[in-house]
């Protein structure tokens, strides 16, 4: 039986049945299916958007914008989001400690993945962050013909994926590149 862990005490339980401390995160709370379930039920944009389209989708797009030693980086950018939401910009500037929270956070995902990103690496994952973010606005918002058309290409002719979907192809975009070692090209299906 699942146990529920009390919301007073700034815990979770995730779907796998970990226990998450937002206060004291740990790579051992910390499971990529987990991370794939939240992400793909996650809708970009805060909601304001006609088509659902998933942080997880968001996620694998910057992943393929990057060169191959920065997909995995690239991939769990916005993993904290699995645990914390995803809180438009504008709000998380005007809550002082979520940055502290998600700043423990994003240390134990790295420790949990292995990833060392140096400062010039994590300029350019965010800078594909920004350019996935210009390309999905552009393409989903303001129906721009040419962003459309690129931004179906990295989503190989689909426009949104459902949730299921998504955390299908996060999975397995994931999962590629574990296998390979991070050193080979990755597609999604």
């Amino acid at each position: 039986m699942l146990q529920i862990t009390d919301s007073h005490l700034g815990q979770i339980t995730t779907l796998s049945g970990l226990h998450f401390d937002f206060e004291n995160p740990h790579p051992s709370m910390i499971a990529v299916a987990d991370i794939a379930t939240a992400l793909s039920n996650i809708c970009r944009f805060g909601g304001q958007i006609v088509n659902y389209y998933s942080v997880a989708q968001h996620s694998v797009l910057v992943a393929q914008m990057l060169p191959i030693r920065l997909k995995m980086p690239g991939l769990l950018h916005d993993a904290t989001e699995a645990y914390m939401g995803d809180v438009v910009s504008p709000l998380k500037n005007l809550l002082p400690y979520y940055k502290e929270l998600e700043d423990k956070l994003h240390q134990a995902i790295a420790l949990k993945f292995n990833l060392t990103v140096s400062d010039e690496d994590a300029v350019l994952i965010k800078k594909a962050d920004i350019a996935a973010l210009q390309l999905e606005h552009a393409a989903l918002r303001l129906k721009d013909a040419a962003a459309l058309k690129e931004f179906m290409e990295y989503n190989n002719h689909h426009l949104t994926w459902q949730p299921t979907e998504a955390r299908e192809n996060f999975l397995n975009f994931y999962e590629i590149l574990e296998l390979n070692g991070k050193t080979t090209e990755c597609s999604t299906a």
